[in-house]
């Protein structure tokens, strides 16, 4: 389906291949993390290779997952900002309240990245 899409001159391959990159990052403890299609985060343990997926926060998929430069993970739904215990897989995210002028400000709306720049 990826070959067909590229053909039809939807996305080139390096637009892909920066598209899928940002949504793979590696934690400070070496472990991988990756969101999936549907906006789940899968941690994927770099000695062992057991995962732990995080389906959602709070009922919404994620839009973005980032590494800071100290390896820490952090990733974005829609209404929060949260932070994921790298080491300790089995722990629930920490949400990050952020207000701007009084309210909650939406997430990084438009962090999901798009593999066509013309689209809307």
């Amino acid at each position: 389906m990826t070959v067909a899409l590229h053909e039809q001159g939807l996305f080139s391959w390096s637009e892909w291949s920066r598209a899928l990159a940002r949504q793979i990052q590696t934690a400070k403890d070496g472990s991988v993390w990756a969101m999936t299609i549907t906006g789940a985060v899968v941690r994927i343990d770099a000695d062992s290779f057991a995962t732990t997926v995080y389906a959602n926060y709070r009922g919404r998929p994620f839009r973005a997952i980032y590494a800071s430069p100290s390896g820490e993970i952090w990733a974005t739904s829609r209404e929060h900002l949260v932070r994921f215990d790298a080491s300790h897989a089995e722990k629930e995210p920490t949400d990050v309240p952020v207000a701007v002028a009084g309210a909650l400000m939406p997430y990084l709306l438009r962090a999901r990245p798009t593999l066509n720049p013309r689209a809307p």
